[in-house]
């Protein structure tokens, strides 16, 4: 762990592969998680790291409780994330609606017209400037 030993820089390895989307289209149930995000001075939350110990604790919880996905909290308990995603987009599960927090519904427990929109325009987005797999 000494970075003086290392002589020849960084590498970088990229597995590409092709995986369906993690989250169905008829809205994510979330519960609150009591693992917390680190703070941005603990861990800086814009580069990706493998500390993945609070979000496999946190969808651990989510997974006993019968949910989609864990709300995480940073320790002020503001929203943070999910444990797999940035409030609900990513890579593999594009934008997904929330339809259930801690057994309360939000609204009609159905994905809403926004996040509709919003799907659309991202798909018509990447289908243009995407790179055909």
């Amino acid at each position: 762990m000494d970075p003086r030993l290392n002589h020849s820089g960084p590498t970088l390895i990229v597995l590409a592969e092709h995986k369906p989307l993690v989250y169905d289209r008829s809205g994510l149930r979330l519960v609150a998680s009591s693992p917390r995000r680190f703070d941005p001075e603990t861990l800086d939350p814009r580069i990706h790291h493998a500390n993945l110990l609070q979000s496999i604790l946190a969808k651990t919880e989510a997974n006993a409780a019968g949910a989609d996905d864990a709300l995480m909290l940073d320790r002020r308990e503001f929203i943070a994330e999910t444990n797999a995603t940035n409030f609900c987009t990513g890579t593999m599960g594009e934008l997904a609606g929330v339809i259930e927090i801690d057994g309360r519904r939000i609204g009609d427990a159905r994905p809403g017209q926004l996040t509709a929109r919003l799907s659309r325009l991202y798909g018509e987005l990447t289908s243009r400037s995407g790179t055909p797999g």
